[in-house]
């Protein structure tokens, strides 16, 4: 029970996490007008697999 608990509130954490780091570098993006070239595909693609690979561990642990 301690275990899922700690699990749902570190998933919080890291969602808060990258959504502030996201309105972070929008608004950055905006105010300075650069274009994030490669870090807009690197921040979506990791989060893309963090979302695809992590159910396939929790299922391997189980």
């Amino acid at each position: 029970m301690k275990k899922k608990m700690l699990e749902l509130l570190l998933e919080a954490y890291l969602a808060t996490w990258f959504s502030l780091v996201l309105f972070h570098l929008w608004e950055w993006n905006k105010e300075i007008t650069i274009k994030l070239d490669g870090s807009w595909i690197v921040i979506i693609s990791l989060l893309v697999i963090v979302i695809i690979i992590k159910p396939y561990f929790k299922n391997k642990a189980n």
